[in-house]
């Protein structure tokens, strides 16, 4: 099962999908294909009554003559600089772009990039802080009556903090809730299967961490 998720990975990454100007450029290519063979065609149909002419010296000859002229005639009307043109105005953009701090790999994303309106990006030290915490957490708390109130009974809290520095609190957290709810038995089971550590760098003034990301986020919700 692991290798069939590769290989749809991998077959993933190699089909790419033509942007709307490589569609609008081969749709383009066939209509001008066909627009131009029909034009020679009819060149060449339109000429058949001088292929007797003498000064070719029979009819076969004539008929070549035209073709050559209608093939040579479609030869000068495709657009052989089309594709220079349309790589100089992506390198344009691509330039215009680059003034404007944006580095782009792939000259076609130029384009769909100009037709963007919304951008959604998640950029780990930019929008984030590269850094776990955990934000809430639900426990099962013993239920203290009878009938339905008797089973355990889910709660939520939510957690303040938003890097590893200990500090916040829990919300809705109660001195009744830490000694007889889950709450406490989930703190000693984040802590004791913890092999992670935080550590105060005094250069940089912040925490850190040693271990796993996971692991720091439930040292920090434990201290």
């Amino acid at each position: 099962e692991i290798g069939r998720i590769q290989q749809g990975v991998s077959a993933a990454k190699l089909d790419e999908e033509k942007t709307p100007l490589a569609q609008k450029l081969d749709h383009f290519g066939n209509v001008l294909t066909l627009g131009i063979g029909a034009i020679c065609l009819i060149v060449w149909l339109l000429s058949i009554p001088k292929f007797s002419q003498p000064a070719f010296g029979g009819w076969w000859r004539g008929a070549l003559y035209y073709l050559k002229v209608a093939v040579a005639l479609g030869v000068a009307a495709i657009p052989e600089g089309l594709p220079a043109v349309i790589t100089l105005c992506l390198s344009l953009g691509t330039r215009r772009m680059a003034a404007r701090n944006v580095v782009v790999r792939k000259l076609p994303s130029v384009e769909t990039l100009g037709c963007t309106t919304v951008i959604c990006t998640d950029k780990t030290g930019t929008l984030t802080t590269n850094q776990m915490t955990v934000t809430s957490l639900v426990t099962a708390e013993r239920g203290s009556g009878k009938g339905q109130g008797a089973g355990p009974q889910l709660r939520e809290y939510e957690v303040e903090g938003v890097s590893y520095e200990p500090v916040g609190q829990v919300r809705g957290m109660t001195d009744d809730t830490l000694k007889g709810g889950g709450l406490r038995e989930l703190a000693a089971g984040a802590a004791l299967c913890n092999d992670a550590e935080l550590k105060y760098d005094e250069a940089d003034k912040l925490f850190t961490r040693v271990g796993e990301p996971t692991e720091a986020a439930l040292k920090v919700l434990v201290e």
